[in-house]
């Protein structure tokens, strides 16, 4: 990502993040904190060179709560947990947000769309 990336990273970071927030997805340990946050996002670029992520959605909010799909565009095909996507991946997030929807407390990102129940 390299010195001034991390810092605009962080600069983005400081707007909607606290010391105290948490991301987590399911390859990623639960992360705190800006520099922590900013430390997963250097991974993420490192790890999937190319890479894109789009947001396929607008956030939906209630209460102090949020979501918002995204789609993981990679040059090269990607498998997670054991399970081949090809060069796509679909996700959501599930947001935390601090009372008055002032800052983000907790991000859970989940990978995949939403399995139908079965017959």
């Amino acid at each position: 990502m390299g010195a001034p990336a991390r810092e605009a990273a962080l600069s983005h970071l400081r707007e909607c993040w606290t010391r105290d927030s948490v991301y987590t997805d399911p390859i990623t340990p639960p992360t705190n904190g800006l520099e922590g946050l900013a430390d997963a996002i250097e991974r993420f670029h490192d790890r999937w060179v190319g890479g894109v992520l789009l947001h396929t959605s607008q956030v939906d909010v209630h209460s102090t709560f949020g979501r918002f799909s995204w789609l993981l565009t990679l040059p090269a095909p990607v498998e997670v947990d054991g399970i081949r996507y090809g060069t796509t991946l679909e996700g959501f997030d599930f947001i935390e947000f601090t009372p008055g929807l002032e800052r983000i407390a907790r991000i859970v990102g989940f990978f995949g769309p939403m399995v139908p129940i079965g017959p």
